[in-house]
């Protein structure tokens, strides 16, 4: 008899979801268990699938720049906070090297704290 266990959980956003995939690049990982290790591979998969998955507000259109800037999320990327402040993805780029925005990369894409981000959206936010 084999007993299972059930340890903490985590619920994620599809966006949340993205974000890890992209920043650990879970998409190599996924094709090198591609015929290893099935329980692993399931898991990869469906992250995948949910990644995709349409959001209950897809048909609603594009995120409003305002609704952006007031999500509760621990951590930010460059394309959310361009949304939030109405600037380029470039402009961020270029204050992050200009050290006016503290950010780190921990693989291929920027992550920016959610204070950083606070501070940053309220000083540098342009009206539409």
């Amino acid at each position: 008899m084999s007993a299972v266990f059930f340890g903490p959980s985590i619920t994620l956003s599809s966006a949340e979801v993205d974000m890890l995939w992209r920043a650990a690049g879970l998409e190599r990982v996924r094709l090198k268990h591609r015929s290893g290790d099935d329980m692993l591979y399931r898991l990869l998969v469906r992250m995948h699938q949910v990644r995709h998955a349409p959001t209950p507000d897809a048909a609603n259109g594009p995120e409003r720049r305002h609704l952006t800037a007031s999500e509760d999320r621990a951590f930010w990327t460059i394309r959310q906070l361009g949304r939030a402040t109405g600037r380029a993805e470039r402009t961020i780029r270029k204050d992050i090297a200009d050290g006016e925005l503290n950010a780190t990369k921990p693989a291929r894409v920027w992550i920016i704290t959610a204070a950083d981000a606070a501070t940053y959206i309220n000083s540098r936010k342009r009206t539409p």
